[in-house]
């Protein structure tokens, strides 16, 4: 691209950059209020998310055991650790309210082995040690331990620790305790067996191990297990309906409408009842289809799983504050629906987020106020003083204190540097405008370098190539190719050194350090640009390779020019930044 096209390029970005910056004028003040705004809604969000995983990860231990059989299934350490964080959450969540209440009665309510439990024998406060859980020795309990160990942690449907069952199961039992010693966990035939004894269908096991052996038996309790976690089509459409997101909407009649199959929505809920939560490809679905978007992620449109997930993610994050605040409004709705108080849940939620918003006030006012002071103030740099007023002008339409700061900072500001901390900035947008320009030109310009270094090294080695045939040993193919082939190298080289330099020229204009814009005298500086820079309250308010360009006769030159930027930030002598 020539020098011409690069001026035409700049100088169209400098009318459309300038063009913005005076309509900004009258609108920074708002813009700056504004962007407090931004960054109080952005805290906002973000306790709000925090608030909603809290309460996630909470139901994830205790909702599990609040449906179905689930509780009689539990342990008792498994009941009490749902049960802690139901409870700590009954004040601010009506389903942990309810799922409270409902373990509090499934707690067991027994004495500890070493507190009056009744042993084996009948003897009151066994003096056996109870033996530690997941010990790798092989030790075997003794009938006391097994039944203080079943009456500590068995879940509610185990009873051969029982008095009127123990001496029919005692070999059994001390194997049971034995393993969970030993292993952490009781045998799975074992707990089966319980559970069939529990739901009355003891009777069908036994049946199937005379029908099929101890395969069908083992089958046979597997079934009667799972069966207690399977959901019917109404007891999905029901939990769906009282606990489902509101971007969820699988089970409503329209849809169902549409599609009757509930297969989908059975295995969304039996999965929420298990775990505490739907599946995340799920909620991932259905939030595309909530923001319009579900067509995109018809299966059949897609060659496999991997891509449509990866999309599906990049929805939900998307939606990340959407989805919170439409979850939290939710949640303060189910609140009032259940007659609960729902203003100490909203104090609480955002509490850190409006203290954080008056720190950020007072961090404000740590900014602006030592500068002040006319001392501290003519010891400051320009990007201090322009802090310091932004800090202020921010919080005036709040605070008198502030705007009375703002307004004693831009007069400090205009008799150091007779010019307002606004038109500073406004040059700084100029500077960033000129400069955005220019870094996609010189990332242009090193590519195409680097592209032409490539070809020369091409034509070079073709070169080589017709040479090397040149000196071939066959005579007659050395004399057919001599006279055309050395004229045809002699070329490629040429142009491999033209492209070469080519190539130089356009690496000059690649970006390098702008820190050091010191030396107004640098060859290739001209008078013009020493003027542009002096008359910028922020330095150059235009590219110096602009400057550069339009006088610039050789690569002499150009090889000096550097591109101004503005010195906010860069913290430099002050009376230097302006060129004085």
């Amino acid at each position: 691209m020539s020098n011409d096209a690069h001026l035409d390029e700049l100088g169209g970005e400098l009318d459309r950059v300038l063009r913005t910056a005076t309509m900004a004028v009258s609108q920074l003040g708002e813009h700056l209020a504004r962007r407090v705004a931004n960054q109080h809604q952005a805290r906002a969000a973000q306790a709000r998310q925090t608030f909603i995983d809290a309460r996630d990860q909470a139901r994830q231990l205790y909702l599990p055991l609040t449906y179905g059989t689930a509780a009689d299934r539990a342990t008792p350490a498994q009941l009490r650790q749902a049960w802690q964080a139901a409870d700590a959450w009954a004040g601010r969540d009506p389903q942990a309210a309810r799922a409270a209440a409902h373990l509090r009665d499934k707690l067991p309510n027994q004495n500890t082995p070493n507190t009056g439990t009744t042993s084996a024998t009948g003897a009151m406060g066994s003096t056996q040690p109870v033996p530690v859980r997941g010990r790798s020795d092989g030790a075997v309990v003794s009938t006391d331990q097994a039944v203080a160990l079943a009456q500590e942690h068995a879940p509610g449907y185990y009873t051969r620790h029982h008095e009127e069952r123990r001496e029919d199961n005692l070999q059994q039992l001390i194997a049971d305790w034995s393993q969970w010693q030993q292993e952490g966990e009781l045998p799975q035939r074992s707990v089966r067996e319980e559970w069939a004894r529990h739901v009355g269908r003891s009777e069908e096991a036994t049946t199937a191990r005379f029908t099929g052996g101890q395969a069908g038996y083992d089958a046979a309790l597997e079934q009667i297990w799972n069966s207690a976690g399977s959901l019917s089509e109404q007891e999905a459409l029901t939990l769906a309906a009282e606990h489902a997101p509101a971007y969820y909407t699988r089970h409503d009649p329209e849809v169902l409408a549409v599609d009757s199959d509930t297969a989908q929505v059975r295995a969304d809920w039996e999965h929420w009842r298990e775990h505490g939560q739907l599946p995340l490809r799920s909620r991932q679905e259905e939030w595309a289809a909530y923001v319009g978007r579900q067509e995109e992620f018809n299966p059949a449109q897609w060659d496999g799983d991997v891509e449509r997930d990866a999309a599906l993610q990049e929805v939900w994050d998307e939606g990340h504050d959407e989805r919170g605040l439409l979850e939290m409004t939710d949640h303060l709705d189910r609140m009032d629906d259940a007659g609960m108080d729902s203003t100490p849940v909203v104090d609480s939620t955002l509490a850190a987020d409006i203290e954080q918003f008056r720190l950020d006030a007072g961090t404000a006012r740590a900014t602006y106020t030592p500068l002040l002071d006319p001392a501290v103030f003519a010891n400051a740099d320009q990007g201090a003083a322009v802090t310091a007023w932004e800090q202020a002008a921010g919080w005036a339409g709040q605070d008198p204190a502030a705007q009375a700061a703002a307004e004693q900072l831009d007069q400090q500001f205009r008799t150091r540097w007779q010019t307002s901390p606004m038109e500073y900035l406004l040059d700084h947008l100029a500077d960033q405008g000129a400069n955005t320009t220019e870094d996609a030109r010189a990332a242009h310009a090193a590519q195409t370098a680097t592209a032409q270094r490539a070809e020369a090294d091409e034509l070079r080695a073709t070169a080589s190539e017709l040479l090397d045939t040149e000196q071939a040993p066959d005579q007659h193919t050395a004399e057919q190719h001599s006279a055309g082939g050395h004229a045809e190298a002699e070329h490629d080289l040429h142009e491999a050194e033209q492209v070469d330099d080519d190539a130089g020229t356009a690496q000059e204009t690649a970006p390098y350090d702008r820190t050091n814009e010191s030396d107004m005298n640098a060859p290739g500086v001209t008078d013009e640009a020493r003027e542009a820079r002096q008359q910028s309250a922020a330095g150059f308010s235009r590219s110096t390779n602009d400057m550069l360009a339009r006088h610039a006769h050789g690569k002499s030159s150009t090889s000096h020019g550097k591109p101004a930027k503005a010195t906010i930030g860069h913290h430099a002598g002050t009376e230097h930044d302006l060129g004085r």
